[in-house]
């Protein structure tokens, strides 16, 4: 294409010999700009497309993760709830619809939350995570990983402190653990009469009905941000068909 406009210039500039060179210089140059412009806006699309590709691969592993922690979160939320009722079983005295002999198990389990979060630190780490248009779905993604992350890890640094600072003492000097982690009935029946256990007792359950409250509000943050960026995913899929 460029040789033939080169051509026609030089038929032209040949009708006028003497602006012919001065014509022609000007012609080379307009067209150099033009190819420069031209190799630019390529080489911008092609860097766009790019970094949009990079986004498109990062949300679809963001979005693996998010469906792993769902099912580590429901997990969770069950084991907290089996041992809530557990623990208020003996805190109401209904003795026969537990195992006294396994206090110990429940008194000494506590939440540990564990970060599932690479593909949102990769992308955060290579500043690509700004290269995401959508505002709404990058606020959202952020308080997810960042306020979200934070109020499960306090609950799980409490809860460990707690146990190890209160509980395990309390459990190692009046409970008589066996070689199994398990102690004896009357045993537990007697320290609920005459030491602090039931207080132990009923402190986890409000510990951990705070963290079931936790768990729950995480499960259907997750279950939002799922939804928008399988709808972000699919639209960006919508545009790259069209280009």
């Amino acid at each position: 294409m460029i040789p033939f406009f080169r051509r026609i210039r030089k038929t032209l500039a040949d009708d006028n010999k003497p602006i012919k060179y001065l014509r022609y210089a000007i012609g080379e140059i307009v067209l150099v700009v033009i190819g420069i412009l031209i190799a630019l806006s390529i080489n911008n699309w092609n860097e766009h497309r790019k970094n949009q590709d990079d986004v498109h691969l990062s949300l679809f592993q963001i979005l693996n993760d998010l469906k792993q922690e769902e099912l580590f979160l429901q997990e969770q939320k069950l084991s907290v709830k089996k041992s809530i009722d557990y623990l208020t079983n003996v805190s109401k005295g209904n003795y026969n619809a537990v195992h006294l002999d396994s206090l110990l198990t429940y008194l000494d389990l506590y939440f540990y939350f564990f970060k599932n979060n690479n593909a949102y630190s990769g992308l955060k780490a290579t500043g690509k995570f700004s290269n995401i248009n959508n505002p709404l779905l990058k606020a959202n993604i952020a308080s997810y990983y960042e306020e979200g992350y934070e109020t499960l890890i306090a609950d799980t640094q409490y809860g460990e402190a707690y146990t190890n600072n209160q509980v395990l003492p309390y459990v190692i000097a009046n409970l008589e653990p066996d070689t199994n982690y398990l102690t004896r009935v009357e045993l537990v029946l007697n320290k609920l009469k005459t030491t602090n256990l039931k207080y132990i007792i009923n402190y986890q359950i409000g510990l951990k009905n705070s963290v079931g409250g936790h768990l729950e509000s995480a499960i259907q943050n997750n279950n939002k941000l799922i939804t928008q960026i399988e709808t972000e995913l699919k639209n960006q899929n919508k545009e790259r068909l069209t280009i």
